[in-house]
């Protein structure tokens, strides 16, 4: 389950356990609302990610993307 949190100026996207080709589009859709948020501070936090298919990893990218192109903020992916 997708969790987001916000800590001061930062964005924490948790994403959960498992992105999968079942749960990527709902993952999608739960972290559009961290995105619209122009200059944020993005953090993506995979600590309880134990599997990604490749439509996961496609997220990510974009999400990436969004958070250092799009805005003026930044993007980090914590693992572990």
């Amino acid at each position: 389950m997708t969790q987001i949190l916000k800590e001061g100026g930062k964005t924490i996207i948790k994403t959960g356990s498992r992105i999968d080709t079942m749960n990527a589009n709902q993952f999608e859709a739960d972290i559009q609302p961290a995105l619209k948020d122009g200059g944020v501070d993005l953090e993506m936090d995979c600590s309880e990610l134990t599997y990604m298919a490749s439509s996961g990893l496609r997220i990510i990218q974009k999400t990436m993307r969004t958070g250092c192109t799009v805005s003026t903020g930044t993007f980090r992916l914590r693992h572990g």
